[in-house]
């Protein structure tokens, strides 16, 4: 119910939006041009996008409504190649060599001393951090904020190869761990609710293909969607066996995907010259709803995806897009309209969780009913059985007063016995 709420109470803050003209062309936010913009990422509460420069060494906060920036933050990374956001969407994380960590509130920034080079970040329910480095062979590595140390380090089979991406799900509970870099590539599950990281499952040898660039979770947390570079597309993999069980063609080596807040569309976006086009899939049905034809760079035009990011309403896709040509190496954050209602379609699901929730009302009114009525059958039934007690009862205590009664009687014929005469009751008696 509380998920119906959230659902709700997001749509009734951005009715006003999407009263706003739709923009059909793609367009450049020429301000973000920078010869390395590694990581993109959107603020669920906030009109915000988080860009990672790492040329500039900045975190810059693109409004989403205005498509202008808002803000640029310096910040102490050697690489910028990672961020994630807390279950209570108040700390942003950044990953890079080290770990800073933005207050999205108040802006201000906090370096964590860890002797790590860090690649990939990720919050658990506790607000506590996992991160991966750029160690060979390494670990996926636990610290607690509040104590400031690595409080255990794990891998599915001793060791996880370098640059592992991590992400947690929505609540923060269930942690999974991507290799990159490798053919083929690797997904590792792990249970992170108690004490000791378990690790659930893994996907079957090959079965991911190779060269993983991103993957992203549902909001349910039931499906995985992957962006690998073969086979073409992005893979949907069943979130609880890790077994792959769709595939969402999108051409040669898709560089990103991503899915809106509430997980009613998916995005994916491949690396072709020849293929410069944004896609977007149902997940309901996996189906193909639209593909938008990108801009291409103002160089020779061989893209250079880095990401995707949805805005909070659905409405906009931000890439990191440019020309990955090692000559003219420059990107540009390029923005889509998805032509979708997502508040309308978020509201009509639910419209489907409301009916499916008043059914079990039903269902459990009618339960309740039942039990009631056998209670109060039950409790008739206890009456009369008490009522049979209380006079078996009285009947047991008549049969003692009786009893009683005719046992005195019997001690008195037998006093009256020993008093006859001896003869006589020699006689008669003996």
């Amino acid at each position: 119910m509380r998920k119906a709420s959230q659902i709700l109470l997001g749509c009734i803050c951005l009715a006003f939006i999407l009263a706003q003209p739709v923009q059909a062309e793609p367009r450049w936010i020429e301000e973000t041009l920078s010869t390395n913009l590694s990581y993109i990422m959107r603020d669920n509460e906030r009109d915000v996008i988080y860009l990672a420069d790492a040329e500039k060494q900045e975190l810059v906060l693109l409004d989403t409504m205005t498509e202008e920036i808002i803000e640029r933050l310096s910040i102490p990374s050697s690489n910028f190649a990672d961020m994630a956001m807390s279950k209570d969407n108040k700390t942003l994380a950044i990953g890079g060599g080290s770990v800073v960590l933005v207050d999205v509130e108040t802006l201000d920034i906090k370096e964590l001393s860890i002797a790590e080079d860090v690649v990939s970040v990720a919050f658990d329910y506790k607000g506590n951090l996992y991160f991966t480095t750029t160690e060979y062979w390494g670990k996926i590595h636990y610290y607690d904020l509040a104590t400031e140390t690595v409080m255990h380090s794990f891998a599915a089979h001793n060791s996880i190869y370098k640059n592992a991406l991590v992400k947690t799900d929505k609540e923060g509970k269930i942690l999974y761990a991507a290799e990159r870099g490798l053919s083929p590539a690797s997904l590792y599950k792990f249970d992170v609710s108690g004490e000791e990281p378990i690790f659930r499952a893994e996907d079957a040898h090959g079965a991911l293909g190779g060269n993983l660039r991103d993957f992203a979770i549902s909001p349910d947390g039931k499906k995985i969607y992957i962006a690998c570079g073969a086979p073409y597309g992005i893979q949907v993999v069943d979130s609880e066996s890790i077994e792959r069980i769709a595939l969402l063609e999108t051409g040669a080596y898709p560089g990103g995907v991503d899915l809106d807040k509430y997980g009613i569309y998916v995005y994916g976006i491949p690396l072709s010259t020849y293929n410069n086009i944004l896609y977007q899939f149902k997940t309901a049905d996996l189906s193909l709803t639209n593909s938008f034809p990108l801009l291409k760079h103002t160089y020779n035009g061989a893209p250079g995806v880095r990401g995707i990011a949805v805005d909070k309403t659905g409405e906009k896709a931000f890439i990191i897009h440019g020309d990955s040509h090692p000559s003219y190496l420059t990107f540009k954050v390029q923005v889509v309209d998805t032509e979708v209602n997502i508040c309308e379609e978020a509201i009509a699901l639910l419209e489907e969780e409301i009916a499916t929730l008043k059914a079990k009302v039903t269902e459990l009114e009618e339960l309740i009913a039942n039990i009631l009525s056998q209670n109060e059958q039950l409790t008739n039934e206890n009456s009369s059985l008490r009522q049979d007690i209380s006079n078996m009862a009285q009947t047991i205590a008549d049969l003692r007063e009786e009893n009683a009664t005719v046992k005195a009687e019997l001690d008195a014929l037998k006093a009256k016995i020993k008093n006859l005469p001896a003869g006589v009751y020699k006689k008669y008696f003996d």
